[in-house]
This record gives structure tokens, sequence and C-alpha cells, in this order.
């Protein structure tokens, strides 16, 4: 049991580690860095090294990329791609996007609906970091096949197209 002048410096002195941080986001940070120390190495992947020029102009295509296809603040953009440098880029291009992202697992087929499959044909292991051609959406439905309507819609309830 600790007395109360001992547990006062444990909790109040030792533990007092406030400090004052600039209001800024990651992107502002990244990018006013990027900015000040241009060619200092931002990262190193299989060996290679990459400025943060370099990182700052490849993320800042993605981000492009993802606002043409229509994500910004509120979305969520899945990334399925290998650990290292590409990966790390496409983080900041979203970022940079205004968008969250979703780590993607290649090893875990998509179950589920067939947006999800949809858009896993589009943005899967075999074409990493792909995202939709401009001016179609990431998710829009698929207009190469006709949509079915769920068993019954436009008809009404009936007991003749119910499930009971």
């Amino acid at each position: 049991m600790l007395d109360y002048d001992d547990r006062a410096l444990i909790l109040d002195g030792w533990n007092d580690t406030a400090t004052e941080v600039e209001a800024a986001t990651f992107v502002e940070l990244f990018e006013r860095w990027a900015a000040q120390t241009p060619d200092a190495v931002a990262l190193v992947a299989d060996g290679t090294p990459v400025t943060y020029a370099e990182l700052d102009a490849q993320a800042g295509r993605i981000a492009g990329a993802l606002l043409a296809a229509g994500a910004g603040a509120e979305s969520v953009v899945g990334l399925c791609l290998p650990r290292g440098a590409r990966m790390i880029t496409a983080i900041v291009g979203v970022w940079k996007a205004g968008a969250a992202y979703l780590p993607l697992d290649a090893r875990f087929r998509p179950t589920g609906s067939p947006s999800c499959r949809r858009q896993r044909r589009q943005t899967g292991p075999d074409r990493p970091g792909r995202v939709p051609a401009a001016g179609r959406r990431a998710g829009a439905p698929d207009r190469r096949r006709p949509r079915r309507r769920p068993r019954g819609a436009g008809r009404g309830f009936t007991p003749a197209n119910s499930r009971t």
C-alpha cells in the first residue's frame, strides 16, 4: 500500500506529461515537413529510399484520383496492399483526400453483397492500388448487368409472393 504522498508523487508528479501541441492534422504537418525538407528520406522500403518530395507527389496523385472517383470526407477507402512504400503512399493519399482507410487482407475472399465482390474486382490483389476510372464511383452499380428486383418487389404483398 502507498501512503498519500507516494501516491500523489506517482500519479501527479511523475505522470504529469501533458504538453502543448499544435492543432494541425497529419496532412498539414506532413505537407509542411515535405516542403521544408523535400530531399530528406521519408521512408525506406526493400532497400529503396523514398524522399518526402516523392512521397508527397505520389500521395497527391492518389488523392486526386480518389477525389475524382467521389471519395472525400466521411468516405472509407479499402486498401489491399502488402506492407511497403506503396501502402504508406496509399494511406497518405487517402488521408490527403480527406477519407479514412480500411486495410483489407487479400487472404480472405469477400463474402456478402455483390457490391463487395464488384469492388474487389476493381481494386483486388491482382490490381493493387487501382482506383476506378474517373467519373465512376467505387461501389457504383454495375451497368453491364440488369438489376434483379427482389422477389415480389413492385407487386405489393400477396400470399402468393410471400415466403410464409
